[in-house]
């Protein structure tokens, strides 16, 4: 947590910040914030994925609020007189940093499941669309960047209000860049995803492949899931998952939401040996590819069999389970 207390480095952060070609503006949200600080003493914390923005907006709200007062506590924000607001943002739920009731005070907004400030994080079509326009005006011929592919590569995310939400970093790099590329993902460790499954693979080898296939996965959402460090069930590997923003969340189900996204997954499948069956089907795709290319029809006629053998089980419990529900 930063503390911007009688401090010019957030405005000089948001200024240079703003005056970027792609930059977005989100001071509406300051709206939102002044109930807060008219009753006074009151905390907020919102979390979101890393790269949606949580840096910017908070560096937004401290331009506009902070007052000149120096302090270094441990009961920094709580029972204090001179706290008139407080703003928290990060990644995890409260109760990973949280020791006893010292930050029981906030009030929590989750991209997944709170309507309140959804619009404020990541970029909204709208927006996306103003800055494809800007993206035509500034870049020299040829333009690589088309606006669809925009969509197919970075939206797929989804705010409880139901807008469609993108990654902000990602639009942003691919339009400054003038290239399509994974921008989100590359910015944490290459296993990433697989931190997440290694210690319950047979858990999700199955809702691995109904998602790579485009399928969502029925969940119980449990976002304090994440501040383990030993996560054991299915529900609280794919929980933290929605958290660190790899699935988006949307009607009781997870699913890869876009490009970007679903090739870090295809990677991660092509690598691990661990995931079974998984990195069969994963290799046996690559082997299908050559096998077209060389015309080799006993050698796909072998991989479809295979395939079939293996996903339609899997398929078929799906649908048999889902038909159930709806019974």
């Amino acid at each position: 947590m930063g503390f911007y207390l009688n401090s010019r480095a957030a405005y000089t952060l948001y200024q240079s910040e703003a005056g970027q070609p792609y930059f977005v503006d989100k001071t509406k949200m300051l709206g939102e914030l002044f109930p807060f600080v008219k009753t006074g003493n009151r905390h907020i914390c919102l979390t979101r994925p890393r790269r949606f923005g949580k840096t910017m907006i908070a560096n937004m709200i401290a331009s506009f609020f902070t007052k000149a007062c120096d302090t270094k506590l441990r009961g920094l924000l709580k029972y204090r007189p001179y706290v008139q607001f407080a703003y928290m943002t990060g990644i995890l739920p409260i109760s990973k940093y949280s020791s006893g009731s010292e930050l029981n005070m906030f009030a929590e907004y989750t991209m997944a499941k709170s309507r309140m400030f959804s619009e404020y994080f990541g970029f909204s079509d709208s927006e996306v669309d103003m800055l494809y326009v800007r993206y035509c005006e500034n870049q020299e011929e040829p333009h690589y960047v088309e606006r669809e592919e925009l969509r197919r590569w970075y939206d797929g995310y989804a705010a409880p209000s139901g807008n469609r939400i993108y990654n902000p970093r990602s639009v942003v790099l691919a339009l400054v860049n003038n290239n399509l590329d994974n921008y989100w993902t590359s910015s944490g460790p290459y296993d990433e995803i697989f931190c997440y499954i290694r210690n319950n693979v047979d858990s999700v080898r199955d809702d691995l492949v109904l998602m790579v296939s485009g399928t969502s996965v029925p969940l119980k959402l449990q976002l304090y899931a994440a501040t383990s460090q030993n996560l054991k069930t299915k529900e609280e590997i794919l929980s933290a998952m929605v958290v660190y923003g790899f699935l988006s969340y949307e009607n009781g189900a997870v699913s890869i939401p876009n490009k970007e996204l679903m090739d870090k997954f295809a990677d991660m499948m092509m690598r691990k040996a661990s995931l079974g069956y998984v990195y069969q089907l994963a290799k046996e795709s690559e082997r299908m590819l050559k096998a077209t290319l060389a015309g080799d029809t006993d050698t796909m006629e072998e991989i479809l069999e295979l395939v079939h053998d293996t996903v339609t089980p899997i398929l078929a419990k799906n649908t048999d389970v889902r038909w159930k529900s709806q019974c």
